[in-house]
């Protein structure tokens, strides 16, 4: 009896330490994934700038993009929590109780 128990709680490190590598393969995945196309995205945003700056004239056209940047960092600052800190928390939070839902409902399917 003890051996088995031994066993079971060894294949329960297994299967932890596996699903904590494949979570963590993910979210570095993700990671990655979002540091690439900011930097595309940041390259994208800086060109256009520059051309929307030269478009608008000269140097009015710069201070024109600069103003709307500083617009959108104070909107940015004001309503942070709103809009940044809430929605990357609930989609945090609902990836991870969806996966642990996911492999309650397996361990319940295989019980019956």
């Amino acid at each position: 009896m003890v051996d088995k128990f031994k066993d079971y709680i060894q294949k329960k490190i297994e299967i932890l330490k596996i699903e904590t590598t494949e979570k963590i393969s993910k979210i570095l995945g993700n990671i990655v994934f979002g540091v690439i196309i900011f930097a595309f995205l940041l390259f994208f945003i800086f060109l256009l700038s520059i051309s929307l700056a030269l478009l608008i004239g000269g140097a009015k056209g710069f201070v024109i993009v600069t103003a709307f940047y500083f617009l959108i960092i104070l909107i940015l600052l004001i309503f942070k929590k709103r809009l940044i800190l809430n929605p990357i928390a609930n989609v945090i939070i609902k990836n991870t109780f969806q996966k642990e839902q996911k492999n309650e409902k397996k361990e319940i399917n295989k019980k019956s």
